[in-house]
């Protein structure tokens, strides 16, 4: 489960975002510039919000209120950014090792014995970053995001690089990995098409505002107000009581 519930003031920009989803994968949708990152920037603590709460499972990791502010590395999120951000001097293996700094050889071993499976990832262990696809990277990053036991994943735009047929791969990569995974997977997209295949539930995200959040049948087929539609894709619509 997450609730997040914030608001923060940067320049210009107000972001005011209020969703909860109870697991599965919830899609922050909208345009570019609309507040999804830097809504899930908050959820990793890596943004302090002005005031509000945030809740991932059964833990507060803020709340202004009563002077909460968990750090980023104790909030047990894995998180993939656009950029990837590997090592690039060291091996496929080694990058997912890396987070596993303090872990017992035992935990690093049974880990990379589980990841590479899970992620398609076998005989690629000893490659460096460069050697490797588009695909096989963001299945690296995946696999570094998940190295440690985390309670949610967070997704920001992890396949906007990539040509259309290695984004059908992956997400058809992140459908099968939520299947096997029992957290919420947070996912950051303005691809209409891509927030309908892997949303479990929708928050559109329109100029720092959710406008409205719930099932992606309810958010697709019902929207709330004209600026909904608009983002949602419907191409015509009339005023009527």
């Amino acid at each position: 489960m997450i609730a997040i519930a914030v608001r923060k003031q940067l320049g210009e920009f107000s972001l005011d975002a209020v969703f909860a989803s109870a697991g599965g994968t919830p899609v922050l949708y909208g345009e570019s510039g609309s507040g999804k990152s830097v809504t899930l920037q908050a959820i990793a603590g890596l943004l302090r919000p002005d005031d509000g709460t945030i809740r991932i499972g059964e833990r507060t990791v803020f709340d202004s209120a009563a002077g909460i502010d968990v750090p980023p590395h104790h909030r047990n999120l894995g998180y993939v950014v656009q950029q990837l951000a590997l090592f690039p001097h060291l091996t496929a293996e080694e990058n997912i090792t890396y987070a596993l700094t303090g872990a017992t050889d035992a935990d690093r071993r049974h880990r990379l014995d589980d990841l590479p499976a899970l992620l398609s990832l076998e005989g690629l262990e000893h490659r460096l970053p460069r050697q490797l696809s588009g695909g096989q990277q963001q299945r690296l990053a995946l696999a570094r995001a998940l190295a440690r036991p985390v309670d949610a994943l967070l997704l920001d735009e992890p396949f906007s690089a990539l040509d259309e047929s290695l984004r059908a791969d992956l997400r058809a990569e992140i459908l099968r990995i939520r299947s096997e995974l029992t957290i919420p997977i947070v996912f950051v997209t303005h691809d209409l098409r891509e927030a309908y295949l892997l949303a479990d539930s929708v928050a559109v995200i329109d100029n720092g505002r959710v406008l409205q959040h719930g099932s992606k049948e309810d958010v697709f087929q019902r929207p709330a107000s004209r600026r909904v539609a608009q983002l949602t894709g419907v191409r015509t619509s009339s005023a009527g009581r």
